[in-house]
């Protein structure tokens, strides 16, 4: 299969234009090796690791394996401030090239990620909180669309992809029901540069 192109996959580096989701519980080092692997993006939460040396182990063995991007999830207002910030000092120490934010305003990790040359990625389910994080300087949104696994949000992906492409600024990137290459084509065609596939994985 022949690479697929958008600006933000070409941005970050990738052959196609897929998150394998950073899926509480399941997602891990082993999977996020695989996905960059593979040319897509992997991501997994930081609480995956259910301590901070852990955490930091797992970054030290993906890095030991492969030089190709991948993604780490910080849930911030889920997460006791201290282990946050740990895990964040982490990531920039090992140079995670994608911070994935979550439950909270990313200004400033936002802006700490790009002193470090990371982009960062911001879960919304509606426009108004994507409208907050394009202003705290996320680099792409997330649309989580009805369907979506984890924390899904109610509105239609029919109507939730284009609204926010048409109203943002920055990159969309398209969450739930994607499953498949027609699912990705779909969220492609609705303005989407990048998809996350959770179950699929």
């Amino acid at each position: 299969m022949s690479r697929i192109r958008t600006p933000l996959a070409e941005r970050i580096g990738l052959k196609y234009p897929i998150v394998s989701a950073p899926m509480f519980i399941i997602s891990n080092k082993e999977m996020i090796l695989a996905a960059a692997e593979a040319g897509v993006l992997g991501a997994m939460p930081s609480l995956n690791c259910r301590t901070r040396e852990e955490f930091r182990e797992a970054l030290s063995w993906i890095r030991a394996r492969t030089e190709r991007p991948f993604a780490i999830n910080l849930t911030i207002k889920l997460t006791e401030p201290e282990r946050l910030e740990s895990d964040f000092q982490t990531c920039l120490e090992f140079g995670v090239p994608v911070i994935i934010t979550s439950y909270g305003n990313p200004a400033d990790i936002a802006r700490r990620a790009h002193e470090k040359g990371a982009v960062v990625f911001h879960d919304v389910i509606h426009l108004k909180h994507a409208l907050k994080a394009q202003e705290s300087g996320a680099d792409a949104i997330i649309g989580v669309a009805a369907g979506a696994g984890g924390h899904a949000g109610t509105t239609s992906p029919y109507v939730l992809y284009p609204y926010l492409r048409e109203n943002l600024k920055i990159p969309v990137i398209a969450a739930g029901c994607i499953a498949t290459g027609r699912q990705l084509a779909a969220s492609l065609a609705l303005g989407a540069e990048l998809a996350y596939m959770g179950t699929r994985f």
